[in-house]
């Protein structure tokens, strides 16, 4: 008899250990958990739910439990969703065909004592133990996640927008420099067409009545340099050369020489040496046996 009674108890002490266990697993570790947890019996009645899950939905664990979980997503569950019937049609396939892993996103809607949330839903069959043929539910969290995502695919969306801004505005402005191309391209042809009808037939007369052949040509040759690029490239700013010099510049490129020029101007001849010596050097041509007058025709 004492036999008996000491493996009696013996037996309830096991018991109460297995009970504190099981009690520790779910009261210390699942409940706190934050994925909240759903588990179903092979007839998908609610056998346990978590802290998490009942924040999640708003739902009161003792109003739950024992219930069929078909008919609770049907009654308060669904309508909790931005897309209920995508949730049912998406849960209730896993009631009926219980053999797979189901895994979807899905958005809880805000609601007096229901925060807006999005939750990753994960479920799985029960294989082995005493709720075997029944499903576990997991629900995550994402919500941080997700508006991260929902942050990036605004920015990539702006970089977008900017992008074609930015496009357009080359668009625009490859316009703006065909059209002042274009305007350079007729503003040459109209001073070319009147010169040659207006200011060539001019210089043939003076050359008829015999005026100096030279400085006739030297005329000629300023009227075509404007639509040339010697008056540009001659006046540039980083050769520093001054107005007289420049003019002289005109008249060496016109093939008078150094007397030639003196008598226009009405300078002594030495000064315009002067000048070509530094003409020379402000063009890079000092200690060069480079023709001065061959180096400004190429311009």
């Amino acid at each position: 008899m004492t036999d008996k009674n000491t493996e009696r108890k013996e037996l309830e002490k096991k018991l109460k250990d297995s009970e504190s266990r099981y009690r520790t697993l779910t009261d210390d570790v699942l409940d706190r958990a934050k994925v909240g947890l759903f588990i179903l019996d092979r007839d998908f009645r609610v056998v346990w739910v978590n802290s998490a899950m009942e924040r999640y939905f708003a739902l009161r664990r003792e109003n739950i439990i024992g219930k069929n979980k078909r008919q609770l997503i049907e009654e308060e569950i669904s309508c909790i969703f931005e897309h209920p019937e995508i949730y049912k049609e998406k849960v209730f396939a896993t009631y009926d065909d219980n053999t797979y892993v189901e895994n979807f996103k899905c958005h809880v809607l805000p609601a007096e004592g229901r925060a807006e949330r999005w939750l990753e839903h994960n479920s799985a069959p029960i294989e082995t133990g005493i709720y075997a043929g029944g499903r576990i539910e997991q629900y995550y969290d994402i919500t941080e996640r997700k508006d991260l995502e929902n942050k990036m695919e605004e920015h990539i969306a702006r970089l977008e927008r900017q992008k074609l801004e930015i496009e357009h505005k080359n668009v625009g402005f490859k316009e703006i420099v065909r059209e002042i191309h274009e305007e350079k391209i007729a503003t040459k042809n109209a001073i070319t067409q009147n010169i040659n009808v207006f200011v060539k037939p001019i210089l043939e007369k003076l050359r008829m009545k015999g005026a100096s052949h030279k400085y006739v040509n030297v005329l000629q040759g300023h009227l075509e340099d404007l639509v040339s690029s010697f008056g540009r490239r001659v006046t540039q700013v980083d050769l520093k050369l001054t107005p007289r010099e420049i003019e002289i510049c005109g008249m060496i490129r016109g093939n008078l020489d150094t007397k030639e020029i003196a008598i226009l101007l009405n300078v002594a001849p030495q000064t315009v040496s002067k000048h070509r010596k530094d003409i020379r050097k402000k063009i890079g041509l000092s200690n060069q046996k480079t023709n001065l007058t061959s180096y400004l025709q190429n311009l």
